[in-house]
């Protein structure tokens, strides 16, 4: 009997919802994923314990133009960690997985009115996130996934005018659907 790591380092492009007022935001994502297998005499593998993961998140440009007049363009990042429970694992099939988490990262704002005056700030962002994810590994190297995900956001993202009022909040849930492909190693 032998403990085994395995690693995955996956690729993420997908879109949110909830972020801008009837848009949807371009996401993409980096995952780093680590899984235990307990390795048995004749062959045999069981997972042991969770799978734990950290991502990378880039998402934008998304942009809104409000009532009167203002513009706003926003780009963002975020890093997370997240770990995943799993009733089904095959390391050269099907895989299924439920997974929670945090993410923070910072959202940059650039705004523009319609008398042509600009302005920028930058906005953290912090979420928890609960998801699900259906992978097919083509080979032992090899997988594709469908990702749907859930943030809650508190506060959120609230481009403000030049008052201080505010142009748009993002709500406090947001969601994510990505496709994704990845190498395990």
């Amino acid at each position: 009997m032998r403990f085994v790591p395995a690693y995955t380092l996956s690729a993420y492009g997908g879109a949110i919802v909830g972020l801008v007022p009837g848009t949807l935001v371009p996401r993409y994502d980096l995952v780093l994923s680590r899984a235990s297998f307990v390795a048995l005499p004749g062959g045999r593998t069981y997972m042991t314990g969770p799978i734990i993961r950290v991502r990378g998140s880039f998402f934008g440009p998304g942009g809104h133009t409000s009532s009167d007049g203002y513009s706003t363009n926003m780009l963002g990042f975020a890093f997370g960690v997240h770990v995943c429970g799993t009733p089904l694992y095959d390391t050269e099939g099907f895989v299924l997985l439920g997974c929670a988490g945090f993410s923070a990262g910072l959202v940059k704002l650039d705004i523009e009115s319609t008398a042509g005056a600009s302005y920028g700030r930058n906005v953290p962002l912090a979420s928890g996130d609960f998801g699900f994810e259906a992978s097919y590994n083509f080979s032992r190297y090899v997988h594709a996934t469908v990702r749907l995900e859930s943030n809650v956001t508190p506060g959120g993202v609230a481009p403000t005018r030049p008052d201080g009022s505010e142009l748009f909040r993002s709500s406090f849930f947001t969601g994510s659907g990505l496709l994704g492909l990845g190498a395990h190693f």
